[in-house]
């Protein structure tokens, strides 16, 4: 299977039988030039101008309108027109080399899955305020973490702020920053920035899990290859 043509098909069998919830059924791939993707792209900016990564007196919503966009799996979900949360995920591919924190925010990691096509990138994760008290974060992870079982992409990155509150919320759910990747974020009002690292199928012996995200991983881990074959073979024959 490849990159490009990760949609529902991919997730929405093994989703279902681990999740019996219409907010989970939410989770969409959304696409640049949809009007899916511009709730997309004012919910990016909201949740990034809220964390001081953009300074909005300069930086307007477009901003949020990027061009590897249209290499990358952009997952959301919605309430009606609304959109509760979005992910994007990064991999490398033949149109870019690296992954966006590398080749955009110019970080380097002295880890030999860094580079890897074997990386899922986890960037432009925001929910909405409305929103924080539901699951559908949980559900985007999940989601995220069958499409790497159907990939083979078991090595996760993420960015996000060296803030305390914001590395715990983001070890919970699976990360680990004790390697201290820091760097500046020129690209994005000069925010100081830390790396977090996920091997997926190791994931299960970080202790510092939540009890909720480590019964979803769980999950996911042991959804039966012939589940996922099925999901590739029905990719192949649509």
């Amino acid at each position: 299977m490849e990159w490009h043509s990760v949609d529902e098909k991919v997730w929405g069998r093994s989703l279902a039988l681990l999740e019996d919830s219409d907010l989970a059924k939410t989770v969409t791939r959304v696409y640049p030039g949809t009007r899916r993707y511009d709730a997309v792209v004012r919910l990016r900016y909201q949740g990034l101008a809220e964390t001081g990564f953009i300074d909005t007196a300069t930086m307007k919503p477009d901003c949020m309108r990027l061009a590897r966009d249209f290499d990358s799996v952009i997952l959301a979900a919605f309430d009606g027109p609304t959109c509760m949360a979005t992910l994007t995920l990064n991999t490398i591919t033949d149109t870019h080399s690296g992954l966006a924190m590398e080749l955009e925010k110019k970080a380097s990691v002295p880890h030999p899955f860094f580079r890897s096509r074997k990386t899922l990138e986890f960037t432009k994760f925001v929910i909405a305020p409305a929103y924080r008290n539901t699951r559908i974060g949980m559900y985007m992870y999940e989601v995220s973490a069958i499409i790497s079982r159907v990939l083979d992409k078991p090595h996760f990155w993420q960015v996000g702020r060296d803030d305390e509150r914001d590395v715990f919320v983001r070890s919970r759910a699976g990360f680990d920053y004790s390697d201290n990747y820091r760097f500046t974020d020129v690209s994005l009002n000069n925010m100081v920035s830390c790396i977090g690292y996920m091997h997926f199928p190791s994931v299960l012996a970080n202790p510092n899990v939540s009890r909720v995200f480590r019964r979803m991983f769980e999950a996911v881990l042991t959804i039966p290859e012939e589940t996922l074959c099925q999901t590739q073979l029905l990719e192949h024959t649509a």
